[in-house]
């Protein structure tokens, strides 16, 4: 079970931005004269239980890739380079993990910034939110699909990804079609990375996406610790 986030296993500023907007950033690289791989995990395990990725690493390293590069199926493959659509971080596994730590050891160029929205602030009708909770979706990771709602009141965490979330009746329809709108994400707050910033995300109360790649000579690279 992930403990609650207190001042007793992280920095009272770090909590309290949690627990009130969903999210913590900061752009001074606190990492700075240490392994920010090890400093990022540290700081992971005082939240919960640190997630193995995709590849069974503990830290992820993201760059911007071409759809031809990037993995079947990924948010990459299907967008490429260019504007990705919010998300649930992890919506194909059973539950997605709580929080994200992202930390960006590099940055050149024009950098795509990341979009976070929280769910309190999506802006969508009680016809929209009913259609979330009874809409039906396949939800494909390989031999490990499943069928699940958007919303449920059995779980406190949100499920959406466009990538790997197919609807399967009128009512997943009208609520997939509902958060892809523009409109939706009127309350977003847009994340400006450099080098040594730090984003912590509670991805059950928050959706982000990434913004469009303008500069094809620009490199990022971002590390991510999930936790579950």
């Amino acid at each position: 079970m992930v403990p609650v986030l207190s001042a007793s296993n992280l920095p009272k500023d770090m909590a309290e931005s949690l627990d009130t907007r969903g999210y913590f950033f900061s752009s001074e690289n606190i990492f700075a004269d240490y392994d920010p791989a090890e400093e990022l995990i540290k700081l992971a395990q005082k939240m919960g239980q640190v997630r193995t990725g995709r590849f069974g690493s503990l830290v992820e390293v993201l760059s911007p890739l071409d759809s031809t590069n990037a993995q079947t199926n990924s948010l990459s493959a299907v967008h490429g380079q260019d504007e990705f659509p919010y998300h649930v971080d992890g919506s194909h596994l059973a539950s997605p993990s709580r929080y994200l730590l992202l930390f960006c050891s590099e940055a050149k160029g024009a950098i795509a910034p990341t979009h976070i929205l929280h769910r309190r602030d999506l802006d969508l009708h009680a016809d929209i939110v009913e259609a979330m909770r009874a809409g039906v979706f396949l939800v494909r990771n390989g031999k490990r699909s499943f069928y699940a709602s958007i919303l449920s009141d059995a779980v406190s965490f949100m499920r959406w990804d466009a990538g790997c979330m197919f609807p399967k009746d009128s009512r997943a329809m009208k609520a997939a079609e509902a958060l892809l709108q523009p409109s939706t994400a009127m309350k977003k707050t847009t994340i400006n990375w450099q080098a040594g910033a730090l984003l912590i995300i509670d991805n059950w109360s928050v959706l982000h996406a990434r913004g469009p790649i303008v500069d094809r000579t620009s490199r990022r690279e971002l590390l991510r610790v999930s936790v579950q």
